[in-house]
């Protein structure tokens, strides 16, 4: 890594905070905002979001203020996260939320190089366990739990 004289990880984070904070004021904007004294639906999301856009801006700010390192990008980290979550959006309808589970924790393992079989495998029954636990049964939505296609 090169030094660099702004912290670009800071002005990367920066930059997403408050893209993130905008996205929500957008969304927001057709909904009714009310008043102080009776909040409409739109309030509570318009006020995140600017507060969002706030933090966002003071941790941008933040990156010209002290040298930092140019980061490599870690592409084996970056494609397993993303072939994880695509994986779990294609398999969790068609297979059930316990198999896309499974296949989400198991791809992306694949980002850490001192990952092994046995942690990975516990960490799969966990997150399932937990996943089943809160969405199914705490939240009670109507997730397939398998789904074995014939």
């Amino acid at each position: 890594m090169r030094e660099t004289r702004i912290d670009i990880r800071e002005l990367l984070a920066g930059a997403f905070t408050i893209a993130l904070g905008a996205a929500a004021v957008w969304i927001a904007q057709d909904y009714p905002f009310g008043q102080l004294r009776r909040m409409g639906p739109g309030y509570f999301p318009t006020s995140l979001g600017w507060l969002l856009v706030a933090l966002g801006a003071a941790i941008f700010a933040g990156g010209f203020l002290r040298p930092g390192l140019q980061p490599r990008p870690e592409w084996r980290n970056m494609i397993a996260v993303l072939a994880g979550i695509l994986a779990f959006a294609l398999m969790v309808e068609r297979f059930g939320l316990i198999a896309a589970t499974a296949a989400l924790v198991c791809i992306t393992a694949a980002a850490d190089r001192e990952s092994s079989l046995r942690g990975t495998i516990i960490l799969a029954l966990c997150l399932i366990a937990m996943t089943v636990g809160i969405f199914v049964y705490g939240l009670g939505i109507p997730f397939r739990l398998w789904n074995w296609p014939a």
